[in-house]
Parts: C-alpha cells; structure tokens; sequence
C-alpha cells in the first residue's frame, strides 16, 4: 500500500506531505502539476518546489516524484478551475500506480469549514474516475487529508521556519537574475507574512492575532 501526495509547493500541501514522510510507514508517491495559467507564475512555483524536493528529501526522507502539465492560458475562467482538473490528474495517476489506496490532499480547517460540499464533489469525483478505471478486482481510492483540523498557522508552525521560508505562494513574482523573489505585495504574500508573525491573515479581509 502507498499514498499518492497532491503537491502545489504550498504551505497546506507542503505539510500534508511531511506528514505522510514522518507518519506513515509505506513508500509516498508525489504528483505535482504544472499549471500554466495567464498570470504566468508557474516557473517560480517550479524553482520553489525543486528546492522543497531537496529539502525534504535531505532532512526527511526519499519519494517517488511525478509531474503533469496544465495549460489553461488563453481560456476564460475563475479562480482556481484548473483546481478541479487536478484531481481527475491525481486519480488516473494513482489508477496507474496499483499499490496506491488513497490520495492526500493538504487542506487546512480554514478552507475546509465553509466547503463541505467541495469536499463532497471532490470525493464523488475520484470515487467516479477510479471506480470506473479500476477493475472489479480492486478497492476505490481514498481521499486523506492529515491535517485537515489543522489551521493554517499551524501547518505553517508544523513544517518548520527553514521549509516554510521554501515555499510558495506569491501570486505576482519578480523575476530576479536566474530565479524569482515574492512581491511581498499580493494577498498571499501578506497572509505569509503573517504567518511568520502568528496571525492569520483573512485573503479578503485583514489579518487577526490566533491565540
């Protein structure tokens, strides 16, 4: 048995997948998705996440990486589609995989509490995609989310400052000699400044100290 870990690079799934590399005693497979979106951030999300892979590999332990790309430049759409085509990516992967009995998921309590039906769409999908690739002979695939009662300001305490300080978020980077420095003005570059002070930062509202 294994676990396929979906991995944006992000704090959420960042710890979801240390998580797994600290928990669970089976081999950890990793999908990361390139997503190739009008904003044009994917190659600072691709630097950050080779520097995570490092990272993780050296302090905690090997993995099995896998990568897909997601082009959806040019086409009309809202925040985060190419979230839900993710998880069609990570069930036919883990259908090809046939050790792996569940897909881990990094979400955190703030996102999970007002998107129960999310979650419930999300675990109709991948019941659908893998009940139909896999044969009567094998099990469905479970959806995992470790830590998902954890907020966000604890995943970030969790991963650790030298990790946290890895990964990414910013949603505007500045292209700076052969890499990329975060703008430190978008919403996700706030919320992460935040974190590094103990307070939860609201995306679209301003931050609160959390006890």
């Amino acid at each position: 048995m294994s676990t396929l870990v979906l991995w944006s690079g992000g704090v959420d799934s960042t710890a979801a997948l240390l998580h797994c590399l600290r928990e669970l005693d089976e081999p950890v497979h990793v999908l990361y998705i390139e997503s190739k979106t009008d904003a044009g951030r994917w190659e600072a999300e691709n630097l950050a996440v080779k520097k995570c892979r490092v990272w993780l590999e050296t302090n905690e332990r090997p993995f099995t990486f896998h990568t897909a790309t997601l082009d959806v430049r040019g086409m009309i759409h809202g925040p985060n589609v190419e979230g839900i085509p993710h998880y069609g990516i990570a069930a036919m992967l883990a259908d090809e995989l046939v050790d792996v009995m569940r897909i881990c998921v990094g979400w955190c309590a703030e996102d999970l509490a007002p998107t129960k039906e999310f979650e419930s769409s999300i675990r109709w999908l991948l019941e659908s995609i893998t009940g139909y690739l896999r044969d009567s002979t094998r099990d469905g695939i479970e959806l995992f989310l470790p830590l998902a009662s954890m907020g966000k300001i604890e995943q970030y305490k969790y991963v650790g400052e030298e990790l946290a300080a890895l990964v990414w978020g910013c949603r505007t980077p500045v292209e700076v000699g052969d890499g990329f420095e975060e703008c430190g003005g978008c919403v996700w570059c706030k919320q992460k400044a935040a974190l590094r002070k103990g307070e939860h930062y609201d995306l679209y509202g301003s931050p609160r100290t959390i006890p």
